[in-house]
């Protein structure tokens, strides 16, 4: 059990004695029953968010009515709570979005499951709770749900009636950033599956117009590329600038990637990426500019490189690159051989432009394997004013 759990279910009964009954619900209570860990747990307290507010300092409301919610700070967590609102919790229950998720647990070690979601854990089956209509009137966005908890729950499909009310939603009105962190969390699980879902659903388009490329034949090839990457990697920056490796660099995607609002972190390693991740016909995969990058990124772009290569001939190129790569990245911890004050000096050339583009040559030879040590960087840089090969 993931120490989430003790610490939730003792937020609970701090909680019960303060304000009624409170009971562990949604995404925890499906995860203990499928014996999978939990990293989120959500709280139903019966009393109103407000009192939750004046009890407990520190407590912050979030979102709006109807679908509101607090956050509260507990014991380095942050718990989210929302009320039953003078509802029963088995009327709390019929309201969710998918049976697998109308669980809940009581502080006393109980389960309670009064729409099937235990029978429906048990097939691997993914249904609406109660009518498929009226959960997505409440909230379109289900309809990407799940396709996305398919994606992320190991060997569960969706039942044919979800499916079809699914494949009907109209998206027009859903805020971009929930339409990019559905996308985002699919990248967790089998995003190929989450792809072919929205596929054959017809809502690839009509969720994310950028992605309509992959609808041809650059949705083959990136489909094959993310069933290669996937055991090779679970970071979901890789996966993500994977899916968008092909789409046009146009100001359609960069707009889409603005309006997702993914983490910031993932964010960059995936535009990061996106501008140097595709391999170049004669071009090498691993250049001098790329010791400059973090090393995350380093191997991010060698397994898009690595994910996106077919045939033998291609794999021995991809893994004598890597080794030269690596040989450069541990000389001197990745650091350049020589700054731009020692380029003056050896060729006598004044601060300006010309310096930084005999940086980025040093780099390219040291990333070829051409130079490795400072000694032999400066017989290069020699060599070539002998010449006269001077910017």
């Amino acid at each position: 059990m993931d120490d989430v759990i003790p610490s939730a279910l003792d937020l609970a009964r701090h909680l019960e004695g303060e304000l009624g009954p409170t009971v562990l619900v949604g995404g925890a209570p499906r995860d203990l029953l499928l014996g999978r860990s939990c990293r989120d747990v959500d709280l139903a307290v019966s009393a109103p968010l407000q009192a939750l507010v004046e009890a407990r300092p520190g407590t912050r409301l979030v979102g709006r009515p109807p679908r509101q919610s607090a956050l509260l700070p507990w014991r380095g967590r942050r718990f989210e709570i929302v009320s039953l609102q003078g509802l029963s919790l088995e009327e709390e229950l019929a309201r969710r979005d998918l049976t697998v998720n109308a669980l809940a647990l009581t502080t006393g070690g109980r389960f309670v499951d009064v729409c099937g979601g235990g029978q429906d854990l048990a097939l691997g089956r993914l249904r609406f709770n109660g009518s498929a209509r009226e959960r997505l009137s409440e909230d379109p966005l289900r309809a990407l749900r799940i396709f996305r908890f398919a994606a992320t729950l190991p060997a569960f499909s969706v039942d044919r009636a979800s499916f079809e009310a699914a494949s009907a939603v109209d998206l027009a009105s859903t805020a971009p950033d929930r339409l990019g962190g559905e996308l985002l969390r699919a990248a967790s699980g089998d995003l190929p599956l989450f792809l072919e879902h929205l596929g054959r659903s017809g809502l690839l388009e009509r969720a994310y117009p950028v992605l309509s490329p992959l609808a041809g034949d650059i949705g083959e090839k990136t489909i094959r590329r993310l069933k290669r990457l996937g055991p090779l990697s679970s970071d979901v920056a890789f996966r993500l600038a994977a899916l968008l490796l092909d789409i046009p660099r146009d100001r359609a995607l960069a707009e889409a990637l603005v309006s997702w609002r993914w983490p910031r972190e993932i964010a960059a390693t995936v535009r990061r990426l996106l501008a140097d991740g595709a391999p170049r016909p004669g071009e090498p995969l691993f250049a001098g500019r790329h010791l400059r990058w973090r090393p995350r990124e380093r191997q991010g772009l060698f397994l898009l490189a690595r994910a996106g290569l077919d045939g033998d001939a291609e794999g021995r190129r991809w893994f004598e690159e890597r080794k030269r790569a690596l040989a450069a990245e541990l000389s001197d911890g990745g650091k350049r051989l020589f700054d731009g004050l020692d380029v003056m000096a050896v060729l006598a050339l004044p601060p300006g432009r010309a310096v930084g583009q005999v940086l980025d040559d040093l780099d390219d030879a040291r990333a070829g394997g051409a130079i490795a040590t400072r000694a032999e960087a400066l017989a290069w840089l020699e060599a070539r004013k002998r010449r006269g090969d001077v910017p």
